[in-house]
């Protein structure tokens, strides 16, 4: 498979690391919902469906874990799903509920929490009243081998279907994303590099959160989800089905419609012309929705002055009107 071969190859310029000697920047898989109801009023929904998730990501293989309360990552311990299941039952009551398990290669010893992780589970909300001017802001998190979702793409889909259908998601992304542990400077601006070369590839940053903003969106992936509110204001399901054409399949499920460009998904190489046109089509269709994503990023720090242009030009990577 070609696009196998070409991840092979991707993981190499990722091997970003620090004096730590431990890898701090990979390639990966995840999935990423957002949300913009309070914890409280879908906590019973979610529940089991987080359970359910995490038992896909394979939670027996989670070697750290924290909460809102940890300063810091701690070691995973025989009760540590159960006590994570408490915090969730307490509907994340702090003005910032956050908690996240995460697996990464055990020979990284003290050095683990600091390592990306091969997988990992994660929620966090934001209250009412809180930031992102007022409104409640979530997010639901499973990241996971590259291998993984390659290999399996149905049942890759099937779960993120299935999530759809069973709570009130607003938006979403799911596909291959460049991992890292906050980096800044040089070592962003390598990764940024290698984003923008293969632009099948997200790329994370805490400002993701501000999909607070009414119906907007982080942008597109291999799977793009749009909350019941974001279709209509496209013009509804079949105003998309024309939109998108053959280029993306429409799965329609009971919160939201899922976007997904082609079988498989792909990392691009923009050195051998390849821009994922299927990508591009669906973002053609999602535009609108994309706007008020780019008005309100905040930069990826690489230490340079047009950090914010070059922030912008990943953001519109996909628009064929791009500057």
């Amino acid at each position: 498979m070609a696009v196998l071969a070409q991840a092979d190859r991707f993981t190499i310029p990722m091997q970003v690391r620090r004096d730590l000697s431990v890898q701090i920047a990979a390639l990966r898989a995840d999935v990423r919902l957002y949300f913009d109801v309070p914890f409280d009023e879908i906590a019973d929904d979610f529940l089991p469906v987080f359970d359910d998730l995490w038992t896909w990501s394979g939670r027996s293989e989670h070697r750290w874990w924290r909460h809102e309360e940890m300063p810091l990552y701690e070691p995973v311990r025989a009760r540590t799903h159960t006590v994570l299941a408490s915090v969730l039952r307490r509907g994340l009551p702090r003005d910032v509920g956050v908690f996240e398990a995460k697996a990464v290669d055990p020979a990284a010893g003290d050095d683990a929490r600091f390592v990306v992780a091969d997988k990992a589970v994660s929620a966090q909300w934001y209250t009412k009243g809180g930031t992102f001017g007022g409104l409640a802001a979530g997010e639901v998190r499973v990241l996971d081998r590259w291998q993984r979702m390659l290999e399996n793409p149905d049942e890759w889909l099937a779960r993120v279907l299935a999530t759809c259908d069973a709570l009130p998601v607003k938006s979403g992304v799911s596909g291959f994303v460049a991992e890292h542990e906050g980096l800044m400077g040089a070592d962003m601006a390598v990764l940024y590099g290698a984003a923008m070369r293969h632009v099948g590839v997200d790329l994370d940053n805490d400002w993701t959160l501000a999909m607070a903003a009414p119906n907007a969106i982080k942008g597109v992936n291999w799977l793009t989800v749009l909350g019941r509110g974001a279709v209509d204001q496209l013009g509804g399901v079949q105003a998309l089905r024309r939109a998108v054409g053959d280029a993306a399949t429409v799965h329609e499920v009971r919160h939201a419609v899922v976007l997904q460009a082609g079988p498989t998904p792909q990392l691009g190489d923009t050195n051998r012309g390849d821009r994922l046109p299927a990508y591009g089509t669906v973002y053609a269709a999602v535009k609108d929705l994309h706007e008020p994503m780019i008005s309100e990023a905040i930069p990826f720090q690489m230490g340079r002055p047009d950090d914010a242009d070059r922030t912008e030009a990943w953001l519109r990577r996909f628009d064929p009107g791009r500057p």
